[in-house]
């Protein structure tokens, strides 16, 4: 009977092992609504800060929706300026990925057509961003395409 213990306990033992030392694989949940200092897609930016916040009364938000696309806006209080709204679909390629594309973009305010902005300028792949998180912030920070950058970029902005 004490072999009998004494094996399940090695046996218990070596499973228990094997799920401690697999590598988690949980994506960053992205979804939901966050703050931003850019448009996504409107502001040619090599990172984009994103900040978790229950009330947004100023400033850019990007929502994050669970089916694959996105929404970038500015409460609009006046229209005595030029707002611009973008939308579009992203994909998480894996738990350190995510790819943009501004499929439109809309223009409100009496100064847009001052500004002389183009959709076609706007909407496009944006490519790959590596996602690192930081708290309750997460930088999305442009890639070049190639998913093993992202081991570059890890030696300068460590997790």
């Amino acid at each position: 009977m004490a072999k009998s213990i004494s094996k399940n306990g090695l046996v218990f033992f070596l499973i228990l092992n094997v799920f401690l030392l697999m590598p988690s694989f949980a994506q960053t949940n992205i979804v939901g609504e966050w703050k931003t200092k850019d448009i996504i897609g409107y502001a040619d930016v090599g990172e984009f800060s994103l900040t978790k916040v229950e009330e947004i009364n100023y400033g850019h938000r990007l929502t994050f929706k669970s089916d694959g696309t996105f929404f970038c806006d500015t409460p609009v209080k006046c229209l005595n300026d030029c707002f611009v709204f973008t939308s579009g679909t992203y994909k998480q390629v894996d738990s350190d990925h995510i790819q943009l594309i501004v499929k439109d973009v809309h223009f409100v305010g009496l100064t847009c057509r001052i500004k002389n902005l183009n959709k076609e300028d706007i909407i496009r792949d944006l490519g790959f961003f590596y996602i690192h998180k930081e708290g309750e912030t997460i930088r999305l920070i442009a890639n070049n395409g190639i998913l093993k950058d992202h081991e570059k970029l890890s030696l300068v902005y460590p997790k």
